[in-house]
């Protein structure tokens, strides 16, 4: 709401850039919202743009603010102008680091730590994949599952389409069992909402890297050898 009245007082001296980025703004909310209701994931990093240009907004309407109580201490003795103006600047800097700073920056405070344990589950993937016995062989054993956030990251690695790896598949009782024959890679992402997926029936625990664990049963009733050499100090294999 901090933009409106600037973007109002723009709108009454017939100065049209703040109402061009409002319109903007207002336009991608829109975006962002029908293809959300389309089906397309409704993540919230996609309406930061629509931040961004609010937030100009805002600081322009800070900044006529100060513009006018310049012109009000000005009025009454050229003399207050400095001091009017640290006031402000003061004060905003305060209503700022109160009601914004701090609430904004708490949830960042174990960012370092969360990061670090994303990059693991990154790297290790890798890992997890040879041991499941490299990418051919797990394109080829049929169907790859696993944990619905780590799509994109699995099919990256694999070098396939996200399409091609199914998220927290879910059978006809209701169990989250993945499809038989086929590799699972089971981990937990952060604030996931839910367990696991089950392993495809039949198949066998190849190890455990780092926050992975493999599953593996192939048409071929062929289980993959873990090949030593490829795997990462700490890998475990069942």
């Amino acid at each position: 709401l901090l933009p409106l009245p600037f973007v109002a007082w723009a709108a009454w001296r017939r100065r049209w850039a703040p109402l061009v980025l409002l319109l903007l703004a207002t336009l991608w909310i829109v975006l962002v919202a029908g293809m959300t209701q389309a089906g397309f994931a409704g993540n919230p990093r996609y309406p930061l743009h629509c931040a961004q240009l609010l937030g100009v907004l805002a600081e322009c309407g800070v900044g006529s603010v100060l513009v006018l109580v310049r012109k009000a201490a000005a009025a009454l003795n050229p003399k207050l102008v400095p001091v009017a103006t640290a006031a402000f600047v003061l004060l905003a800097g305060v209503v700022a680091a109160t009601n914004l700073t701090e609430a904004r920056l708490k949830p960042y405070k174990r960012l370092d730590t969360a990061l670090k344990r994303d990059a693991e589950r990154r790297n290790q993937l890798w890992v997890a994949v040879d041991l499941a016995g490299g990418r051919n062989r797990v394109i080829e054993c049929g169907t790859v599952t696993t944990e619905r956030y780590q799509v994109p990251r699995l099919a990256w690695v694999l070098n396939v389409h996200t399409l091609d790896v199914e998220g927290r598949p879910v059978d006809s009782t209701g169990a989250q069992r993945a499809p038989t024959p086929g590799t699972a890679f089971q981990t937990a992402s952060p604030r996931s909402d839910g367990p696991r997926p089950l392993p495809p029936i039949g198949s066998r625990e190849l190890g455990e890297v780092g926050p992975w664990k493999v599953f593996q049963i192939c048409a071929d009733g062929k289980p993959s050898q873990a090949v030593g050499d490829a795997l990462a100090p700490g890998t475990r294999t069942g």
